[in-house]
């Protein structure tokens, strides 16, 4: 999509691709498909998780096996890739895992801020961080939709999470 030119983006000095949200988003309004449209398993809980550190992505994906007859869980490894899935379907809970610099950390909780504020249907974001800063440099109240935490993303914490958004969900049952 990007050496077709439909996203504007650029390389970083190291090399790795950075994608413009605003032409994402654009390209998501080009392809909005209805929100009719079934998931693979209806009625479960829609997880998304995007993690950027490869090395921690083979204990995760085990722990999430356990978990699939429960929820309706993806991974990805980055944030285009996610934002482009979210055109067939956005998440009930969403789960960012950075491990970037400071500032694409705050670039990227600004975006997803502005990305709830546009969404067509509410949902929760759980952004776990490396770097202690990230929560005071947010400003209070920007992001009132998004939980960030400092801590690091381990199939222990995935566990417990979901444990509990599973709980969640069948108290009112």
């Amino acid at each position: 999509q990007v050496d077709q030119e439909r996203f504007k983006a650029w390389k970083t000095p190291g090399g790795h691709r950075r994608i413009d949200l605003a032409s994402l988003q654009a390209y998501q309004g080009r392809l909005q498909v209805s929100q009719s449209v079934r998931t693979l398993k209806p009625g479960l809980p829609v997880v998304k998780i995007i993690v950027d550190d490869a090395s921690s992505s083979s204990a995760l994906m085990n722990e999430l096996k356990r978990w699939s007859k429960f929820f309706d869980i993806s991974f990805w490894s980055s944030m285009p890739e996610a934002l482009l899935s979210f055109t067939n379907q956005l998440p009930d809970v969403l789960i960012v895992q950075m491990s970037a610099p400071l500032p694409l950390q705050l670039s990227t909780v600004s975006a997803l801020g502005k990305f709830l504020a546009q969404a067509r249907k509410p949902f929760s974001v759980v952004c776990l961080s490396d770097n202690p800063e990230l929560n005071a440099r947010v400003p209070e109240g920007s992001t009132p939709a998004i939980q960030i935490l400092t801590q690091p993303l381990t199939p222990i914490w995935l566990k417990a999470f979901l444990t509990g958004v599973h709980a969640a969900s069948h108290a009112s049952d």
